[in-house]
């Protein structure tokens, strides 16, 4: 077992493979909303630093990631999955924001857009099939309806 140098939660972390590397987001720890991505290069088994995840971030190319744009924030866990082109990142907006938030490609220079209708009281799944990327969200609390969304 190893431990990643500096990388705190207090949510379960996301995972995707994108080209030949390994990337990972997390939320930070306890009231700290910030989602942070970390990038494994392919072959390696060091991790590159963590940083947080901006609307400006590379979740991918390159050693350094872009943080000069807004925040990202959650809640809850983030949700990861990748095409052969694109990596996606879905989440519930942070404490009082009860959207999904979805955001597609290496850079997210528009910033996240909420999925249309899709509220939730907790973070959501998501996947890829066939270049097709499916969410599923658990409905707003009391509500206790799966939802999803193909796109």
């Amino acid at each position: 077992m190893k431990v990643i140098p500096n990388v705190f939660t207090t949510h379960a972390p996301a995972l995707a493979p994108f080209g030949n590397d390994l990337i990972l987001c997390w939320k930070g720890m306890g009231t700290d909303t910030r989602i942070f991505v970390a990038r494994l290069p392919g072959g390696a088994t060091e991790w590159l630093a963590g940083q947080p995840a901006t609307t400006l971030s590379s979740f991918a190319r390159g050693s350094d990631f872009d943080v000069s744009g807004a925040p990202v924030n959650t809640s809850h866990h983030p949700a990861m999955a990748s095409t052969e082109s694109q990596l996606i990142v879905a989440y519930k907006g942070q404490p009082g924001d009860d959207a999904v938030w979805l955001f597609r490609g290496v850079h997210v220079v528009n910033g996240p857009v909420p999925i249309k209708d899709a509220l939730s009281s907790t973070g959501p799944g998501l996947t890829t099939v066939r270049d097709k990327v499916i969410c599923m969200w658990k409905a707003q609390a009391p509500d206790q309806e799966l939802h999803f969304s193909v796109r």
